[in-house]
């Protein structure tokens, strides 16, 4: 949720190993733009709240704690159970598709941060903005 309403997640941005990021997590210090709106601000802040029982959705009430908060407010919940809610977005799959099959090899891991990245010619095509 938090990658969705603000953007980069709260924690590890600045890690370069787990204990850093777990560290981070357990200290639980986020902060959060003062543009994001009141009841997203919220709704993270329960969600990542550090004393388990505290939390967004651990009382007795559970998931249903969630579905009454502000940030829902207006929420078909029972039209997406029921399939019956249209997307704001459908994917194009022919295009995705396409985009999958464009480079049918193995998966090779990103390059190192700072290492040049080598385009094979036969791809270049597909990135023409990018230096060759």
């Amino acid at each position: 949720m938090h990658e969705l309403i603000v953007g980069p997640l709260p924690f590890g941005e600045n890690s370069e190993n787990q204990l850093q990021l777990l560290q981070e997590i357990v200290k639980g210090a986020v902060t959060l733009p003062s543009n994001t709106p009141r009841a997203s601000k919220c709704l993270l802040s329960g969600f990542l709240e550090t004393v388990p029982h505290l939390r967004l959705g651990a009382s007795s009430k559970g998931a249903k704690e969630i579905r009454e908060h502000d940030f829902f407010r207006g929420f078909d919940w029972d039209g997406i159970v029921c399939r019956a809610v249209q997307p704001p977005w459908v994917p194009n799959l022919p295009t995705i598709q396409a985009t999958w099959e464009m480079f049918p090899r193995p998966y090779q891991p990103a390059a190192p941060p700072g290492a040049a990245v080598q385009i094979a010619p036969e791809e270049q095509v597909h990135f023409p903005d990018i230096l060759p």
